[in-house]
This record gives C-alpha cells, structure tokens and sequence, in this order.
C-alpha cells in the first residue's frame, strides 16, 4: 500500500504587501546677507518653487505629502486573509479529510506488515502475546481514525484469525470494495473454513479474474494433489498452497484426500470441520510446530502427507520416518523401497515441474526447489541406471536450478 505525501500539494499564502523605500527630503541652507537683488529674487524664485519640483509620492497612509486625502493616488486593496493558490484550489476541509485518509491508510499498512510478519514465522502460524497486542492496538488506532472505512470490517475478520462468527463484517467490506484483492482473499478463506466449497469456488474464480490467483499456484497445487496418496491427511501450511490444491480438487469427482491447512486450523470453525471429517483435533490454540506433532499423535491412525512448502522446522521430529513422494513427505512410511523408487519415477515423469504453458513467475520459481528430493530419492534408489535414466534425472535438475535472470 502507497501513502501520498502530504507536502505534494502546495498551498502558497500570498499577502501583497507595497514595499517602497522611504527616503527623508533633504533641507537647503540658506545664506544670509545676500548683497545682491537680482541674485536674492533668484534665490527666492527658488527657494519658493523647491517643494514642488522635489515633491515625492506618499509612501504610506501616515505621510500625505502636502497633498490632501482626495487627491490622493488610490491603490487596489487586498484583504489581509486572501489566500491565492497556484492549480486546484484546496480549502481547510478537503485539506484535513485527504490527512485523515492518509493517517488511516499509514495504520491500515502497518496493520497489514504486522500480520505478514506473523504468518512469516517458520514456528508458528499463530501472533504471539505480543504480536496479537500490536495487531490488536493497529486496528483500534484505524478505526478510531475512520469508524467508517469498510477495509475496518476485514481487519476485524483477520484479527480473529478465520472465525466465521465475524464474517459478517467481512462481508460488508467485500460488498464495498468487491475489487480489493486482500479483501477477497479473506472471503475466500471464510468460505474455506466453513467448507463451502461452492462459494469457495465462485470467489477463487473472481480472484483469479482479478489477476491475483496466479496459474503457478494452480499448477503447484495440482502437482501436490497428485503425489498425495487418497487415504492421507494432507497437511498444507499456508493460504496459497491451500487454496492452489483445493481450487484442483474441485476438478475431481469426490476426492478422498483430507486437507488441514495449519494457517486455516486457527479458526474454531474449521477445526470442527475437521472433526466431522475424523481427525481429532489438540486443544490448544495457537497453531505451531507442538500443535502439529500433537495433532498426529492424536491420530495414529492417519496417513499424513506433509506439503513440502511447510518449514523443515515442523517436521524434524517425523524425520525418521518420513519418505519424500513428489512433492509431499509422507508418514509414517511403510513402503518398501521399491514402491517409493516406482512411485517417485513415475511422478518424476508426469509432474509439471511448474511449466504449465505460461511464463512462470519469478516470485514462485522458489517452489522448485520442491521437485528435489523427488528427484534424488530416484537416483538414490536406481540401482545401475542406464544412460537413458542418467540423463533423465540430469535434465529434471537442470530444470529445478535454472533460474531467470532478475529484472533490472
């Protein structure tokens, strides 16, 4: 978010104010004694006729010159409070509601870093005391500044991290602003936490009519689906991993696979979602690496597919058994070897490795780097590989760590 300046608009207060310089007459000195008659008429010819010829301009009102108030030179007035500006005229009104909608919008953005830097924590996906408290004083100092600005309504629905109870709000924010992309991705989200899955649809699809569903998210999310196994938990870590495997589900017919979404899991709503769907669910609140190790502990049961787009951080105590498939871990791994080498040869083969027939972004060329232990366990796993496998394995790597050259 861009905050205009307020010193761009320029407000010149002129006041014309006549600045002449006053300079005093200067007196003659008379001799005395003159002898002469015609030099004394002379004298007194001039002396009689000096203030005429050297008589000046008044220079202000409390020196008239010898001349009398109506024979005075008049002089354009101008009220001491004009105020003359150069382009479009601003008054004190426009002046003071243009610098409260720049204080909103400076507290909106800071509002918005906060909760970025929240969910940029590889150990948790949940505001710590601190955090929430900062989030907590952002949103009050922008509503407290415009009660009225509808963006109030969505960060109220993300201050309380997906619960549904305040869509509501949310809801008269995306009436408002139906263009407003942040805005929208929260509504998607609600609709994901409900397990609306039509309304889900529809808003995804308006997203991407936006330009801001972007197709590599797509493509990750169809490549993830497909290396997750149909009687497993797939456990995804943020919005945009999730929304990309969910936006490719809808494209199949009853899909079996179980999705938990850590960034989602904050919400009451969805956790009772999940419940319906089997999982059992830890009761603490905040979402971070002892949540995710409890939540499988609590399922024994369960085949868990971990996205590889969640910090390793999470995972080092599955380490030990837990098997790279395409682009999830899975665990626990109970696959012979065979199996795993078969299964990541074949996903090696189909996979997109993110070219789905159009440029890919730079922002996600990073999700690469995911098809990696993909393609090491086959060559770990390949017992004498022929020459045709070699250069199969080389050209995926060379795939993976090609990278475009950074705009400049």
């Amino acid at each position: 978010m861009w905050v205009r300046n307020v010193q761009t608009y320029g407000i010149f207060y002129g006041l014309i104010v006549l600045n002449l310089q006053n300079e005093p007459f200067f007196s003659t000195n008379v001799f005395s004694g003159m002898k002469y008659s015609t030099f004394y008429l002379f004298f007194c010819f001039f002396i009689f006729f000096t203030p005429v010829l050297l008589a000046q301009v008044p220079q202000n009102n409390s020196n008239n010159g010898n001349f009398s108030p109506q024979q005075e030179p008049v002089l354009p007035a101008f009220e001491t409070d004009s105020v003359f500006t150069y382009g479009e005229v601003e008054n004190l009104e426009m002046r003071g509601a243009r610098q409260k909608t720049t204080a909103y919008e400076s507290e909106v953005s800071k509002f918005k870093a906060a909760k970025s830097a929240v969910r940029m924590n590889t150990l948790s996906r949940s505001a710590n005391p601190g955090q929430e408290q900062e989030l907590d004083r952002l949103y009050m100092n922008a509503n407290s500044i415009n009660p009225s600005d509808p963006t109030n309504g969505a960060l109220f629905y993300e201050l309380g991290n997906y619960n549904a109870d305040r869509a509501y709000w949310l809801e008269k924010a995306v009436k408002s602003k139906p263009n407003d992309a942040s805005i929208l991705e929260l509504w998607c989200a609600n609709a994901a936490v409900t397990g609306d899955t039509v309304s889900l649809r529809i808003r995804l699809k308006a997203l991407d009519s936006l330009g801001c569903f972007p197709k590599d998210l797509r493509c990750y999310g169809k490549d993830m689906l497909a290396s997750t196994p149909q009687d497993a938990v797939l456990v995804s870590h943020g919005r945009w991993d999730t929304f990309g495997l969910l936006f490719e589900q809808f494209n199949q017919e009853k899909s079996p696979i179980i999705n938990a979404s850590l960034e989602f899991l904050q919400s009451p709503q969805y956790r009772i979602l999940l419940q319906k769907k089997g999982l059992i669910i830890p009761s603490q609140k905040s979402v971070d690496i002892a949540f995710l190790k409890e939540l499988v502990q609590l399922n024994p049961e369960k085949r868990f597919a971990f996205s590889m787009t969640i910090p390793s951080a999470y995972l080092e105590s599955f380490q030990n058994d837990m098997v790279p498939i395409g682009l999830v871990f899975i665990f626990p791994n109970d696959y012979p070897e065979e199996t795993i080498l078969n299964q990541n040869r074949q996903l090696m083969k189909s996979l997109s490795f993110l070219d789905c027939g159009h440029t890919a972004s730079m922002d996600y060329e990073g999700l690469k780097d995911n098809y990696l232990p993909m393609v090491q366990t086959v060559e770990q796993l390949t017992v004498k590989a022929t020459k045709d496998q070699e250069k199969e394995i080389q050209d995926k790597k060379s795939v993976i760590k090609k990278r475009k050259a950074p705009k400049k």
